[in-house]
């Protein structure tokens, strides 16, 4: 065998090896994008549910306007 079969030999070995990591890959990629998949609906819910507690919390309790306080005090 010469030099350069020894090479297309190896060559081929290292193809075939990459291949077989590419089909396993694949596989593994479409069991990740169907798991994804089946919680994206209750992540989102689970989101929707966080925003509103937070919108609740997050408005400070309003102060009285300058004005409304110079009237509760007797002047106009």
């Amino acid at each position: 065998m010469s030099k350069m079969e020894v090479e297309v030999s190896s060559l081929e070995q290292k193809l075939d090896s990459l291949l077989l990591s590419m089909e396993g890959l694949n596989k593994w990629k479409s069991s990740v994008d169907s798991s994804v998949s089946i919680i994206t609906k209750p992540m989102g819910n689970i989101m929707s549910r966080i925003e509103a507690l937070e919108a609740e919390h997050a408005a400070p309790p309003s102060a009285p306007s300058r004005e409304a306080e110079v009237r509760a005090s007797g002047h106009r």
